[in-house]
């Protein structure tokens, strides 16, 4: 191969355009293989896998080959709050969702301000594990209104499908803000995530109400790496 571009990316960009007819989940080549079939050191095919990994189009697995990666869009438009289960079963994936705690408790000033709680009340503190394909790939942390959910415990169940314990309550709800942004694991979300290496993620923020009454706050951090966040808004109406 010749050119300016490096030999390493040449051959990830070879090697992108075949993924695209692959299956999530295939094997890829190993770093032998790789420098066998295009004529390369090892060092240059490793370095073209981690390219690869870098674009989120493979998955390397320590001690395993390298697979190619399943990377769900996440759309957000200007309607109501993606269900998790739906977007995961589209993709081809299964999701699962675990809840790690949940709690009653004073939650920061700035929970309590999005939901228009006095000084000194308590709210139910929901965390849930998400997975997809039994890969731990998001974590959300719900902050709900008590008064609006009693005895969240008994209607969440173990699904922990927080949309249909709040449709057994009857309660028509909205989407109020919603704030998307791209950062670095805290070290407290990484620890949630087991991931020590503090991956980039996707920070969902969405604000949810009853009525003229606050309903809750949940956050959930998707990784970039298994997620793609994807907006879609129609145009504003004159």
């Amino acid at each position: 191969m010749t050119g300016e571009i490096p030999v390493y990316l040449q051959v990830a960009d070879q090697l992108e355009a075949e993924i695209s007819s692959l299956a999530a989940g295939e094997p890829m080549p190993s770093e032998h293989e790789l420098a066998a079939q295009h004529d390369i050191n090892r060092l240059t095919a490793r370095a073209a896998l981690e390219e690869l990994e870098r674009r989120y189009l493979v998955r390397r697995q320590q001690g395993r080959r390298t697979i190619v990666a399943r990377r769900i869009d996440f759309s957000l438009d200007d309607g109501g709050v993606p269900g998790w289960t739906k977007t995961v079963k589209r993709s081809g994936g299964t999701p699962r969702t675990e809840v790690d705690f949940l709690r009653l408790r004073q939650p920061p000033a700035d929970i309590r301000d999005a939901l228009q709680l006095p000084k000194k009340t308590s709210a139910v503190h929901l965390g849930r594990r998400r997975f997809v394909d039994n890969e731990l790939a998001a974590y959300s942390e719900s902050w709900l209104n008590a008064d609006l959910v009693p005895k969240l415990e008994e209607r969440l169940g173990k699904a922990g499908t927080l949309n249909a314990a709040l449709a057994r309550y009857k309660l028509k709800t909205k989407r109020g803000l919603l704030r998307c942004e791209l950062l670095i694991a805290t070290p407290e979300v990484a620890e949630w995530l087991l991931a020590p290496d503090r991956p980039l993620l996707f920070s969902l923020r969405t604000h949810l109400q009853t009525g003229k009454r606050q309903l809750a706050v949940t956050t959930t951090w998707l990784r970039a790496d298994v997620f793609n966040v994807v907006f879609e808004m129609k145009s504003a109406s004159r």
